[in-house]
């Protein structure tokens, strides 16, 4: 293909690998690269409006949950004051069908992450905290902006390096004001 496009075996070689991604091209190991005839589906998910809208759709739509990992840290200083609360962080990936859609970090404050702990480890935790503490939770609030991914979630994602993706905050407050 370079010699045929005139172009360097690098380029040849990541026009490839983009066609593989749009899922225009198929690459089996030790076979070759076929062409698909058919695009890859994006997973497109409707932003709603309101928290029991959102986590209705969760619970329709469950996704597949691949946990990176789990610890207790303090809450981020951009979301807010937490001081004096310590919250379970969970990194982890929801996924359809196999295909990886975003990559999510979820703080749950310790306390009420060790009465529903199982269920929070298991599913995804809008449903939980509507279902389990919905009547506590004062306000809700998200926010949507398009960024580049970093290397990280790129890699998580399936997809090229500063790829542009959504990038949503979503915080949640109870009536005593704690995040």
């Amino acid at each position: 293909l370079a010699q045929q496009w005139g172009v360097a075996r690098l380029t040849a070689r990541q026009g490839v690998q983009m066609l593989v991604q749009e899922g225009l091209l198929e690459s089996v190991q030790g076979r070759g690269t076929y062409v698909t005839g058919t695009r890859a589906t994006a997973k497109n998910i409707k932003v709603q409006t309101t928290l029991q809208a959102l986590a209705e759709t969760y619970v329709r739509m469950p996704p597949e949950i691949h946990t990176l990992d789990e610890t207790v840290v303090s809450l981020p200083s951009h979301v807010g004051d937490g001081a004096g609360h310590r919250y379970v962080r969970m990194r982890r990936v929801h996924a359809d069908g196999g295909v990886p859609y975003c990559v999510i970090a979820v703080h749950i404050d310790e306390n009420l992450f060790a009465l529903a702990a199982d269920q929070f480890r298991t599913l995804a935790a809008i449903p939980v905290l509507v279902s389990a503490f919905g009547d506590q939770i004062k306000k809700a609030h998200q926010s949507l902006t398009v960024r580049a991914l970093d290397a990280d979630a790129a890699a998580l994602l399936e997809v090229p390096p500063n790829s542009p993706a959504a990038y949503v905050e979503r915080f949640f407050e109870g009536s005593d004001g704690h995040i």
